[in-house]
């Protein structure tokens, strides 16, 4: 049978590489992320969603089920293997980059994969690994099929990044992943929305321009909100949740939908709480959103 008979892609037969190129940054990225989402509050740590074990002859197939909106981190492969993604969608961090993954489709990994997602509806993905010796003990299959860390591969990846220790500004890719998943999802949804502005309403500080720092003022002025909230104390938490927020605004506005109409009791209510506070008529000059222009002062 040659390639032209083959009407289904899934039936293509791809060889898997016996190694590949990996960058160490994203090696030490993947693990990195995996230890931020273990401390995230709500986390359920390794192995929490249903495992379905079933063998053939030389074969042995897991299938996991995912629940729509977790991050979640695989486990590090000793060999290649293949993947069937037979329901939901996910979006997933590889060497390649950030990739939307849909069912149903199929993929050949090769030795080394490990791999950070979200699952953005639930999820059936089930992986097929070799099993020469037909063993059915769950735990020495675990040894036989994953690893703990790249150095005990089989076959080495070939290197082609930086053995840099230096520090992965993790909380920085992890933020930008999540607004990369908004936008992959391309949803606003109006109470979520709402519900996103109390936070951040909520985490506002009191002050205004000339309870600032010069320092304070400059980053407000030239429209750095990210430093002047970080000079000003917030935490990364709370960063992150106005980067959501006003990712969650470009959506809404790239819909056709004027996301400050569906919090506008929300702003007023804000307001009068702040005019109360400003007894220096500092109001107009420390209220902008991080969109909007700053002229003079």
């Amino acid at each position: 049978m040659n390639n032209k008979q083959l009407s289904n892609p899934l039936q293509s037969i791809v060889p898997a590489p016996k190694s590949f190129p990996v960058n160490m940054k994203f090696r030490k990225l993947i693990y990195a992320l995996e230890n931020k989402i273990n401390t995230l509050p709500g986390a359920l740590g390794s192995d929490p969603f249903p495992l379905k074990h079933s063998f053939a002859e030389g074969v042995y197939i897991r299938e996991l089920f995912i629940p729509k909106g977790y991050f979640c981190v695989g486990k590090l492969h000793r060999h290649s293997y293949i993947n069937c993604f037979l329901k939901g969608d996910m979006t997933i961090l590889t060497e390649d980059g950030i990739k939307r993954v849909k069912a149903p489709c199929s993929i050949v990994s090769p030795a080394g994969t490990k791999r950070f997602g979200f699952s953005h509806e639930d999820v059936v993905w089930v992986t097929v690994h070799p099993n020469p010796k037909n063993i059915m003990d769950i735990d020495e299959l675990e040894k036989e099929i994953h690893v703990d860390d790249y150095e005990a591969l089989p076959e080495h990846p070939i290197d082609i990044g930086e053995k840099s220790t230096e520090l992965i500004e993790v909380d920085e890719i992890f933020n930008t992943l999540c607004r990369e998943i908004i936008k992959i999802d391309n949803l606003f949804n109006p109470q979520t929305f709402r519900e996103l502005t109390q936070k951040v309403f909520a985490h506002e500080k009191p002050g205004f321009w000339s309870d600032w720092t010069t320092e304070q003022q400059t980053f407000y002025m030239s429209g750095d909100w990210e430093s002047f909230s970080k000079s000003r104390g917030y935490s990364p938490e709370e960063i992150k949740d106005v980067r959501l927020w006003l990712n969650m605004m470009d959506e809404g506005v790239k819909q056709g939908i004027s996301p400050l109409e569906i919090i506008k009791d929300l702003s007023l209510k804000l307001a009068v709480k702040n005019i109360a506070l400003d007894k220096k008529g500092e109001i107009m000059k420390s209220s902008k959103l991080p969109y909007e222009e700053r002229v003079g002062v």
